[in-house]
Parts: structure tokens; C-alpha cells; sequence
């Protein structure tokens, strides 16, 4: 019985040290960077309810994705999102609803939850809506207000 407690226990740091690294990838610059943000809304809902708490990462699917402007200098942070009480999100990049950089991004999700017991959160879906490769939208951000519309996931 205390094998399996001590297996789940690396389990979950395993995964809380994955999300970590996804979400936070770019968190040691501290000043902003010089790219223009355009507005970023959406809703996200669960089996038709809000998905509060979840999380949207923005992954740039062009490495020149972020500006026209060919003064200015590219990067290599993501745009991310919280789903709120009603299931809307505002996209962020350097700010708390900022917006986004020009560009086409696929659009990831993640929600973390607290196993009963307590413990490392893990991915309420099991990273389903996480693959890079299977996206559960695209946007193509352009110059004025973006509207994603409406993402539904299912838990099943």
C-alpha cells in the first residue's frame, strides 16, 4: 500500500512539473516585449457548462508569428487564457487580458484539479485537449478585436 502512494506521489510531480513547464516557459523576462497585442475572446464550455478554471495556451504555429513590423523583435512566449465563472476568457501575453500578437495559433487546454486525498493536481481531462498536434481550435489573430467563439470539450 505504501508503494502505490509513493508511485502515485512521482506520478503527480511528473505531471505538476509538465504543466509547469508548458505554462511557464517564459516567465523569467520580467519587462514587456515590443510587439503590438490585439483583444482575444472566447467561450469555453464543458459538456455545456462553463469550463471554469480552464486553461488556453496559444502555441504560434509560424515562427514569425507576433508582427509586420520586421523592426521589431519576434519571441518566443505564448499568449495563455483562464476560463472564468461564465466561460469566457480574454487572451493574455504580457498582461491580464492584453491580447495577443499577430498571427495563427493552435489553441490547447488543460484544467488542473486536486486528486481527492489531496496531492499534485493533475489534468482534469488527462491531456486530451493538450496535443499540439490535434488542436481544439485555430485562430488566426488579426489587426482590431478577435472573437474565437464558442470551444465545447467533452469530459468523456
Amino acid at each position: 500500500m505504501k508503494h502505490t502512494n509513493h508511485l502515485q506521489f512521482h506520478v503527480s510531480l511528473i505531471n505538476a512539473v509538465a504543466f509547469a513547464a508548458l505554462i511557464f516557459p517564459g516567465c523569467s523576462e520580467s519587462k514587456p516585449i515590443d510587439v503590438d497585442l490585439y483583444p482575444v475572446v472566447g467561450t469555453v464550455l464543458l459538456d455545456g457548462q462553463p469550463a471554469v478554471g480552464a486553461t488556453l495556451k496559444f502555441i504560434p504555429v509560424d515562427s514569425d508569428t507576433g508582427t509586420a513590423d520586421s523592426s521589431k523583435p519576434k519571441y518566443r512566449r505564448a499568449p495563455a487564457a483562464t476560463v472564468d465563472a461564465n466561460g469566457r476568457f480574454q487572451a493574455s501575453f504580457d498582461g491580464i487580458g492584453d491580447g495577443a500578437p499577430l498571427g495563427t495559433y493552435k489553441v490547447v487546454v488543460f484544467m488542473l484539479q486536486t486528486p481527492e486525498g489531496g496531492g499534485f493536481p493533475t489534468d482534469r481531462f488527462g491531456g486530451k485537449y493538450l496535443d499540439e498536434s490535434k488542436p481544439v481550435a485555430m485562430i488566426t489573430v488579426t489587426e482590431g478585436d478577435n472573437d474565437c467563439g464558442v470551444i465545447e470539450l467533452k469530459s468523456t
